[in-house]
């Protein structure tokens, strides 16, 4: 049952995105399964939380504010992606916005009719219950630890790093890597090869690019940093091309030369051995009226050697040039090529790199929206700036603790593992929410639910870490920095909600509040209070 929102919010996600756009990318659908991980947390909630109060009712009365307010700030900051240069992030914001919303009305509308309402069942006290009722928060010498460790880190943070070389991602054995090294060694592998495409409206105007490109390839050439080179300049030209040699050509050999270099040849010729004859397909040469050579007659040149490097279609043309270069030329020699807003630089790593620094440069950018979304409704939600703060602040902290022991234990983010941060990111704005909501309806109601809250949130933290940290025993990298940023993530985000939040709300709460007795009510209803603050923060 727990596994009911789950999936029918990834049915309801599928669906919608047919209805919008029709097709997904597989890579968004694979990636964006993580996000399934805050859509079961929903239903935990609602499962463990009807665990202390066996009446429903009371169970969707406490569940409705905080769940709908945090699924609302993750779902918009999911569908931010749609501002990413990445189509596969707006894939992938499409599908984890779509699956949380499915997730989050399946858990408070539909569920719910499924669950067993008893008011006459005991509830029973687990040990997850005993360790959630202990109020940490208390202990100031722990809240100053924290305070600390956030100010040594706060200057590594801004150093992490972002590994844009997916090749340093692949898993190799050491004997695969030695294998590789002396083949390398014999075959000449180790020259990487480069391909840069030059395109055109028509087949003459991609020629004509791919000519004015030469230039700098020789000049490269020259300089040593390109070994060999390969392409149809030589043998396939266009016709601008062929007429400035012919232009050249007719330029140099005006009659007189030709007339001058014919007297000499035939004067000469009988004393070398020759005889005049044999000097007409000479005379010949010179006395022919050239014309550009066209594609037809081409044709046959261009079907036996030249076709791998011609491509047309669609009424475009591209030209490719190879290049082979040294591994340890290759970023000077990319950086020169990517210059030219006439050719397309292709290569495997290169166009990896380009896509995940193109990935981070979205995470940053869609990380400061996120961040706005995520204060603007807990302004909002809240009506105060004081409770926005006491919510936005340990996220805040939380993401400074995880950026900087990624930093000291030099693990950078990657286009893999950078998808668990919006897992993280979701979770802690959940996790803050439900303890905000817990200590609000504590002090206006007198209704002790945070130790509710509290269990919720340590069962949803422990499935998850238990989930993704048994990754930390995989050999490939890529793996291993997912299970060390999910534990460490959710470890940081469960330690910020539980400890700093309850801290301070008693700090800022606590000692301004003055508390007044609502007159006319009786019995149960006679202990509430309503909160009014005697001095900003």
């Amino acid at each position: 049952m727990i596994l009911v929102p789950v999936i029918y919010g990834a049915a309801f996600s599928l669906a919608a995105i047919y209805f919008i756009k029709g097709s997904i990318s597989v890579i968004a659908l694979g990636t964006g399964s993580i996000v399934l991980g805050i859509a079961v947390n929903y239903s935990l909630h609602v499962f463990n939380h009807s665990r202390h109060h066996p009446d429903i009712r009371e169970v969707i009365k406490d569940l409705s504010f905080p769940l709908t307010i945090g699924s609302i700030t993750t779902i918009l900051g999911f569908l931010s992606l749609q501002y990413a240069a990445s189509d596969m992030l707006k894939d992938l914001g499409l599908f984890a916005g779509f699956s949380l919303i499915g997730a989050a009305v399946c858990s408070l509308v539909f569920l719910p009719h499924f669950i067993r309402s008893d008011k006459n069942v005991v509830v029973k006290t687990s040990w997850l219950d005993k360790i959630s009722s202990v109020r940490l928060e208390s202990n100031k010498w722990l809240v100053a630890g924290i305070i600390i460790i956030t100010i040594v880190l706060y200057p590594f943070a801004k150093k992490v790093g972002f590994q844009p070389d997916m090749m340093q991602l692949n898993y190799m054995s050491p004997q695969l890597k030695q294998a590789e090294a002396k083949m390398n060694s014999i075959s000449g592998a180790a020259l990487k090869s480069v391909y840069i495409v030059s395109e055109g409206s028509n087949l003459d105007d991609a020629l004509e690019k791919n000519e004015a490109l030469q230039s700098q390839v020789a000049g490269l050439k020259a300089k040593g940093l390109i070994n060999t080179s390969s392409g149809v300049s030589d043998l396939f030209m266009s016709d601008s091309l062929q007429r400035s040699r012919i232009d050249r050509w007719n330029a140099y050999w005006t009659a007189d030369k030709k007339q001058q270099v014919i007297s000499l040849a035939t004067a000469l010729a009988p004393a070398a051995g020759f005889t005049i004859d044999g000097l007409d397909n000479f005379k010949e040469l010179l006395s022919r009226s050239y014309e550009p050579v066209t594609a037809q007659k081409l044709q046959p040149l261009r079907n036996s050697f030249l076709d791998d490097y011609i491509t047309e279609q669609n009424n475009k043309a591209s030209v490719v040039t190879l290049i082979k270069v040294p591994e340890q030329y290759k970023p000077q020699v990319l950086a020169e090529l990517e210059k030219r807003s006439d050719a397309t630089v292709l290569d495997r790593q290169y166009l990896t790199s380009r896509l995940t620094q193109m990935v981070n440069d979205d995470f940053n950018r869609i990380a400061w929206i996120i961040s706005l979304i995520v204060a603007v409704m807990l302004l909002l939600t809240y009506g105060r700036i004081e409770l926005m703060l006491m919510s936005f602040i340990p996220m805040a902290i939380s993401w400074i603790w995880i950026l900087g022991i990624m930093t000291v234990c030099d693990i950078q983010f990657n286009i893999v593992n950078i998808i668990i941060s919006a897992l993280i990111f979701g979770l802690g704005d959940d996790y803050s929410l439900f303890v905000m909501d817990g200590l609000l309806n504590e002090y206006k109601t007198g209704k002790k639910n945070l130790a509710s809250y509290k269990s919720s949130i340590l069962l949803s933290a422990i499935t998850t870490v238990a989930g993704l940290g048994v990754l930390i025993f995989a050999r490939h990298p890529a793996l291993r920095s997912i299970a060390f940023i999910s534990v460490t993530g959710i470890l940081c985000v469960v330690i910020m909600s539980q400890i700093l939040i309850p801290f301070f709300f008693s700090l800022v709460i606590k000692k301004g509040l003055t508390k007044v007795f609502i007159p006319g009510r009786s019995g149960a209803g006679a202990g509430l209070y309503s909160l009014s603050f005697t001095s900003g923060l």
